[in-house]
């Protein structure tokens, strides 16, 4: 059995969930837990017989680890990820990679530098249905994609739950709202499964909280290739729903939590309407196919296995760092967009979102640097 020495870095929320994922399994090590706050280091490690570390490079240079795992507020993922890589260390990084496309960049570079392995743990990408999804495109199941629809509003969130940390919801502490900790999931999953848009026109609000950043996101996305899609994302509303709807040529496809459905055409809907003999004619149904969510597997423990066999060699992984760029880059244009006013292009403008999120830090507020732009 190959056996990986893991170092967790970052004690809070996410940071516990994957120390919880990897206890006890007999194929990972965990060499040591790192966080600057003693007193969440403390809490966070009594439970596990798992050395201690004030800080990062400690863990480096006593605990020794194959990897770590990056679960730090999220300006800090790309450096501590860099820092870990100039060692020798390969680094799996929580979600979202990097709040600015120029800093995921540059950990991409020191990716191919050191020959280190880097990833973003998107947990969701193992999942069944996605995969189900993932074959059902390749196989071109639907025909030619023309429509995909992403609304994601039941992530509901309280001011408790903003005031829990002092970094939350502040463009100095988290660098956004939804979009960098949320949506990144439901962001992935879109670019995953249509490709990265070529451009995007967004609005981007500060709706149902008292907080600086966004908590609500709307977006038309346009692809190169004709393809049109729309992106509903918000913390404001309940009970909200999940739903991810892709309409090709030859039917559409609709991804729910706990479900999958196909439903195909007979026919191609183009050549069903250049040769249609009556007004009210319309596609026949083929069939429709459910697929249920089995049973959940522990996907943070599935992206840790993954990621172990890509440091050894073994296995290609669930999700590279190029790909968490694309998240990033999608992001980054949302909210350029949202704030000026105006359409953006894809890739993001490294330099233009880089001043408007200094803008956002010194003013301290979504609404005042929108104002700005509407002059």
């Amino acid at each position: 059995m190959n056996i990986t020495k893991v170092g967790v870095i970052g004690t809070g929320v996410i940071g516990k969930t994957h120390l919880a994922a990897l206890h006890g399994q007999p194929d990972f090590q965990i060499v040591g837990l790192a966080d600057t706050d003693p007193a969440a280091l403390q809490k966070a490690g009594a439970p596990y017989p798992y050395p201690r570390f004030a800080d990062a490079e400690s863990l480096f240079a006593e605990g020794r680890p194959d990897y770590v795992v990056i679960c730090t507020p999220h300006f800090s993922h790309a450096p501590l990820a860099m820092a870990a890589m100039d060692r020798g260390i390969h680094a799996l990084v929580e979600k979202p990679f990097a709040i600015q496309a120029s800093a995921a960049d540059a950990a991409i570079q020191a990716s191919r530098r050191t020959n280190c392995r880097l990833a973003v743990s998107f947990n969701m990408r193992p999942r069944a249905l996605h995969a189900r999804l993932r074959q059902l495109l390749a196989e071109n199941a639907i025909g030619q994609l023309t429509q995909v629809t992403m609304v994601a509003t039941a992530w509901f969130r309280s001011m408790f739950y903003y005031r829990s940390s002092p970094w939350r919801a502040t463009w100095r502490g988290e660098g956004g709202g939804i979009l960098v900790n949320q949506a990144p999931h439901d962001l992935d999953l879109l670019i995953e499964m249509a490709g990265l848009p070529s451009e995007v026109l967004a609005e981007v609000a500060t709706v149902g909280h008292a907080i600086e950043v966004e908590d609500s996101v709307s977006a038309v996305l346009k692809w190169d290739n004709g393809l049109r899609g729309m992106l509903h994302v918000n913390t404001n509303e309940y009970p909200g729903r999940t739903m991810f709807e892709l309409a090709g040529t030859r039917g559409a496809i609709i991804l729910e939590p706990k479900r999958l459905t196909m439903s195909a055409l007979h026919g191609d809907t183009r050549e069903i309407s250049d040769h249609a003999g009556d007004r009210k004619a319309r596609p026949e149904m083929d069939k429709t196919i459910v697929w249920d969510d089995p049973p959940d597997q522990n996907r943070y423990l599935a992206m840790h296995r993954n990621f172990a066999a890509a440091c050894r060699g073994d296995e290609q992984l669930i999700c590279p760092a190029e790909d968490g760029l694309k998240e990033v880059e999608l992001a980054n244009a949302i909210l350029i967009s949202g704030i000026k006013g105006r359409p953006a292009r894809l890739p993001s403008a490294r330099d233009e979102f880089d001043g408007l999120l200094e803008e956002l830090q010194e003013a301290g507020n979504l609404t005042a640097v929108k104002n700005r732009y509407a002059k």
